[in-house]
């Protein structure tokens, strides 16, 4: 496809995606304007379909914004949330390039995948910048992989700078992100705020936003219809 025909359809792309229906949790999710956002809980709550559709809302909105998107493991990331962006990111909007794993939108922005299996693969993003960042099964991260890749998030322009988590209970990061979002402690779907430290040059109190939204799967009336068997089938993994 020529590059001038595949950038006249990125306005295009706003009106097709408005065809797409989400959970209340999902929509949570992706209006949430905190720094901060943990969409977690039991599986089959729509979380990862979440990341994917508010990653391309996103990449329409805001021409050249930058997004990554990271699971724990290659493998897990090729068989789900790779697999899945085929399904949803429409080929006259999007172009995927094998080799960078990133999705490239008509209007500049891109939609980057990557893996951290390890503490040491961090350095592979020690001089990226990022616009928003999406941790998908967030719990399977380390505390250390967690907090240094809020360290990529930067960049000088307007864009919002987000980091957007999903992911069911346990794995090396619950307790971390179980006290990060204050789980069982504040009021959850609400967004609070947390002082992080003072500026070093000003003095100035810093504070950070954040939200905890709660997955339930029986709130997940798409997976309810198509799969009546899917709680019962949950629950024999009991």
């Amino acid at each position: 496809m020529a590059k001038t025909s595949f950038k006249r359809r990125a306005a295009a792309s706003k009106q097709a995606n408005r065809d797409i229906k989400v959970t209340y949790k999902q929509g949570l999710f992706i209006q949430c304007e905190a720094k901060l956002i943990l969409f977690g809980g039991a599986a089959g709550g729509g979380k990862s379909y979440a990341q994917l559709i508010d990653a391309m809302y996103f990449a329409d909105r805001y021409p050249k914004i930058r997004q990554l998107i990271l699971r724990e493991s290659f493998p897990e990331l090729r068989r789900s949330l790779i697999s899945k962006s085929f399904d949803l990111f429409q080929p006259d909007m999007f172009q995927w390039n094998e080799n960078d794993m990133t999705w490239y939108h008509a209007n500049g922005s891109i939609i980057e995948f990557g893996y951290l299996d390890s503490d040491d693969r961090v350095s592979i993003y020690k001089s990226a910048e990022y616009d928003i960042i999406r941790f998908d099964e967030a719990t399977e991260f380390s505390e250390f992989r967690l907090k240094y890749m809020q360290s990529r998030l930067r960049g000088a322009n307007n864009f919002p700078k987000q980091i957007k988590m999903s992911s069911n209970p346990d794995g090396p990061g619950h307790k971390y992100l179980k006290k990060l979002f204050k789980v069982g402690v504040n009021e959850s779907c609400k967004t609070f705020s947390e002082f992080i430290g003072k500026d070093p040059f000003t003095g100035e109190a810093k504070h950070e936003t954040r939200c905890y939204i709660p997955s339930l799967v029986w709130e997940n009336e798409f997976l309810m219809k198509d799969d009546p068997e899917y709680i019962t089938n949950l629950m024999k993994l009991q």
